[in-house]
């Protein structure tokens, strides 16, 4: 089998809102959201170009299994948007998703509540860890950083009462040790914010799609084109290096004026 049948695109999501140009309701940046009807014509291609949606599961626990028309869609944060927008657009079509929750954001106004969350599980979402808050894990030390991953994990288990076994990391901040410290935590696979094609393995690269996504590099990118995979990477290398430069805090003083 082709190597490029053997990975799939990862879509990674935060709020769904109306007005996508809305901040988010802990007054993150407006980019990280889109609007209803940009994922409703996202949802609708996938549908109509006849993607099948898998799990982590799904993906991780067949290696050789065809995945050239598979998409993996993710959420971050646990916006209650998850369940008022995403998951009536999601099961009108047959497709599944992964939903990273952020413990301390539950109950928030804006977020997901415990029984939100419990009916995503119940109808066949995958309930999964963004931490238990949502901070820069680079700046703890390890032990810190397994222990807090540890509890979200089974704090989530306990609500939920599935297992738990895959994390988006925070903000996107990874390193060596936090993925070390994933690993201790109980996390089979750990996803980040590196776009690139997935490939069976314990670290997962995610596509994320923001409010200046147009639907055009959005067919390029889950269809694979390597025009579109190759400006998405640049793009990302060319905002790590500046945020190598500028230090995390002037980087996002800045990351609003520059890809909004």
């Amino acid at each position: 089998m082709p190597e490029n049948h053997q990975s799939t695109v990862v879509l990674g999501y935060h709020a769904i809102r109306v007005n996508a140009a809305k901040a988010e309701p802990d007054g993150q940046p407006a980019f990280y959201s889109v609007d209803t009807q940009q994922f409703d014509r996202q949802m609708e291609y996938l549908s109509r170009e006849k993607f099948i949606t898998c799990l982590p599961e799904d993906f991780l626990g067949d290696p050789q299994r065809d995945h050239s028309k598979s998409v993996m869609i993710t959420f971050d944060d646990g916006h209650e948007s998850d369940f008022l927008v995403a998951l009536p657009s999601l099961m009108s079509r047959g497709f599944r998703a992964v939903f990273f929750i952020c413990i301390d954001f539950i109950g928030r106004a804006g977020y997901l509540t415990w029984e939100q969350i419990e009916a995503l599980a119940v109808a066949g979402m995958s309930i999964q860890s963004h931490g238990m808050l949502h901070h820069d894990l680079t700046r703890l030390p390890e032990g810190q950083t397994s222990q807090e991953l540890r509890a979200a994990r089974l704090c989530l288990e306990r609500n939920v009462k599935k297992p738990v076994r895959y994390i988006s990391i925070p903000g996107g901040f990874v390193s060596r040790a936090v993925y070390r410290a994933a690993e201790r935590a109980g996390y089979d696979a750990i996803f980040n914010s590196r776009p690139a094609l997935a490939r069976p393995g314990k670290i997962l690269p995610r596509i994320m799609v923001r409010r200046n996504t147009s639907q055009c590099q959005f067919e390029g990118l889950v269809q694979r084109r390597r025009d579109a995979l190759f400006a998405i990477d640049l793009l990302h290398r060319a905002k790590s290096t500046l945020k190598a430069v500028l230090g995390v805090e002037r980087y996002d003083s800045v990351k609003q004026r520059l890809w909004t």
